[in-house]
Formats: structure tokens, sequence, C-alpha cells
């Protein structure tokens, strides 16, 4: 269980951080910021796995909804796991 508990904290980082990625992104001008470059770090990643799964053929602004719904579908599972293991 505290595998699967650490894995969903690990999840809801991950989707803190795309969220935070997306919104800095509407206000960043100079893509050298180094506040972008600390989110675009551990997102980047994230991102990459959401090209391949979609084959390239979103236009990147699209990225970041489908990788939330995609951290989220991934996340229901464990939720109903460890809900399912509560005294």
């Amino acid at each position: 269980m505290l595998l699967l508990e650490a894995l969903r904290l690990v999840i809801d980082v991950t989707m803190w951080l795309v969220l935070c990625r997306l919104f800095v992104s509407l206000i960043v001008r100079r893509f050298e910021n180094p506040f972008w470059q600390a989110i675009l770090f551990p997102t980047e990643p994230v991102f990459r796995v959401t090209r391949a799964v979609t084959g390239g053929r979103l236009p990147e602004h699209w990225v970041a909804a489908v990788t939330l719904v995609l951290l989220g579908l991934l996340r229901v599972p464990i939720a109903l796991v460890l809900r399912g293991a509560a005294p």
C-alpha cells in the first residue's frame, strides 16, 4: 500500500506541475526564463510520453490537456485500490 500511496503522490505532483506549465506558458514570453526551465525540466518527459501515445497528431497546445486526462486515468485505479483497502 505504501508503494501505491507513493505512486499516487508522484502522479498528483506531476499533475500540479502540468497545470503550472499550462498557466506559466501563458505568461512567460522568454523561454530562457529560469522559472520556466524549472517547470519544463520535470514535465517534459511526461509530455514526451503523451506525444508518443497520441502519435504526434496533437497540436502542442492540446498536449497539456491530454496529459492531464491521461494522468487522471492513471490515478483512478490506484485511488480505487487504496479506497478498497481502507479500514
